[in-house]
C-alpha cells in the first residue's frame, strides 16, 4: 500500500464517526499547520473543555513572574501574545517587548509596546523573562531560543498555564470494561497519577486488580514515583526504572524531570530500555502508553504480549504527526479483531488517544 492507502484503510477500520472525525481534523492539521483544525477537534471532541480554559491556573503565572521581578518580552505577537499582555498589565508586570517571526511585524506596537525580530532579541535579552505565548509552536518556539543562549528557566511557556485535561483519558467508560483481575501496564508513568486513577477505577466498579507494572526512565521522576508509592494506599505495585522501547540496551534521553522527557537521536544522558516482552512474563490484560513518541518502537516490543492475551490498549497518538495512522495501521494488522477508537481529551493539541479492545 502507498502511504495515502494505508491512512485510508485507517480511517475505514475505525469503529464510530467520532473516532473519524478526531482522525479526520489531526491528518488536517498534520498536513497544514492550520490551527482551525485543532480548534474544530477541541470543539468537537471535548464538550466544556473546548469552550474554556482551566479557571484561574494563569494566576499562577503571575505570581512566578511577579517573584521574579524581572522584565518581560512576550514570544508571539498573535492572539494568545495579546491574552498574555492583557493578564499581565492588568496585575501590575511590565512588559518591555512583544517578540514575533513575523517581519511584517517588526516595528510595529500592540497597546503601546513595540515588536522586535528574533535578532534584535538577540541584542538585548539579558536580565528578561520570555513569556512563549503560541498555543501549537512553542516547543520549536523554546528550542530556538535555548540555542540562542537564552537561559531555559528564564523560559515560561503560557501553554503550561492554561491547560486542562481530561481524568476520563485512558479510561473512557464508553469504550474500557474492567475485569477482575486486571494487570495493567503504565508505560510512562511519571508521578503515578494514571496508576492511582486506575486503582480508583477498578475499586468503583467493584473489581480487583492483580498488579500494575509502572514504567519510567527519567530519573527525577522515578524517584518521585518511589516516594509516592509508599504512600499510595494499594498494594501490587512494581516500578520499573526504564523505557519501554523495541529492543533491549541504551538509548540517549533527554531528562526534563518532568512529563516531556524522551528518548533522543544523540546527545543527552542515557537510559534503559527494555521490550515489554522481555521484562513481563504474565498475563496482560490493559497496556497505557504516553511515552512522548517512543509509543510505536515500544509496541514493536510488547508484539508478543499483544499477540498472545490481546489486552486492551490505550496508546497515545499525537506525539508525531504519523502516530495517527502508523500506530493503528500496526495494531489492526497485528491483531486484526481489535475495534479501534480514538478520543481527545484536552482543550490544545496533546492527549489523543487509541483505544484498541477485543
Amino acid at each position: 500500500m502507498t502511504q495515502k492507502e494505508k491512512i485510508d484503510w485507517v480511517y475505514s477500520n475505525l469503529e464510530d464517526e467520532k473516532s473519524k472525525l478526531i482522525f479526520e481534523a489531526r491528518k488536517q492539521f498534520a498536513l497544514s499547520n492550520d490551527e482551525q483544525y485543532i480548534d474544530e477537534l477541541v470543539r468537537n471532541s471535548t464538550g466544556e473543555l473546548g469552550t474554556r480554559w482551566y479557571p484561574g491556573k494563569e494566576k499562577e503565572l503571575v505570581k512566578v513572574l511577579k517573584q521574579r521581578g524581572l522584565k518581560i518580552i512576550i514570544y508571539g505577537a498573535g492572539y494568545y501574545g495579546k491574552q498574555v499582555f492583557d493578564l499581565c498589565f492588568s496585575s501590575g508586570l511590565q512588559v518591555e517587548f512583544f517578540c514575533d517571526a513575523d517581519k511584517n511585524k517588526w516595528g510595529s506596537q500592540i497597546q503601546g509596546i513595540t515588536i522586535i525580530s528574533t535578532d534584535k532579541l538577540k541584542e538585548i535579552v539579558k536580565d528578561h523573562l520570555i513569556v512563549v505565548s503560541p498555543k501549537y509552536a512553542y516547543k520549536e518556539i523554546v528550542d530556538k531560543l535555548i540555542k540562542m543562549g537564552i537561559k531555559s528557566e528564564n523560559i515560561y511557556k503560557y501553554i503550561d498555564y492554561i491547560c486542562v485535561v481530561s481524568k476520563e483519558q485512558y479510561f473512557d467508560d464508553d469504550i474500557i470494561q474492567f475485569e477482575d483481575g486486571e494487570i495493567f501496564i503504565d508505560g510512562g508513568c511519571l508521578n503515578l497519577d494514571t496508576s492511582k486513577i486506575f486503582a480508583s477505577k477498578m475499586k468503583a466498579c467493584g473489581c480487583t486488580f492483580e498488579k500494575i507494572y509502572a514504567f519510567e526512565p527519567d530519573g527525577t521522576n522515578y524517584q518521585t514515583c518511589m516516594d509516592r508509592s509508599k504512600c499510595i494506599g494499594f498494594g501490587g505495585l512494581e516500578m520499573i526504572n526504564a523505557g519501554l522501547w523495541s529492543k533491549n540496551g541504551l538509548a540517549s534521553f533527554s531528562s526534563e524531570g518532568n512529563g516531556s522527557s524522551h528518548i533522543i537521536f544523540q546527545g543527552g544522558g542515557y537510559i534503559r530500555t527494555v521490550t515489554l516482552d522481555s521484562a513481563i512474563n504474565d498475563k496482560v490484560t490493559f497496556i497505557k502508553m504516553d511515552i512522548e513518541g517512543a509509543e510505536l518502537e515500544a509496541l514493536k516490543g510488547a508484539r508478543n504480549t499483544i499477540l498472545k492475551y490481546k489486552p486492551k490498549l490505550a496508546i497515545c497518538i499525537y506525539h508525531k504527526d504519523e502516530d495517527i495512522w502508523k500506530i493503528p495501521y500496526f495494531i489492526k494488522n497485528l491483531v486484526p479483531e481489535y475495534r479501534l477508537y480514538i478520543r481527545h481529551y484536552s482543550n490544545w493539541i496533546l492527549e489523543t488517544v487509541l483505544y484498541a479492545v477485543c
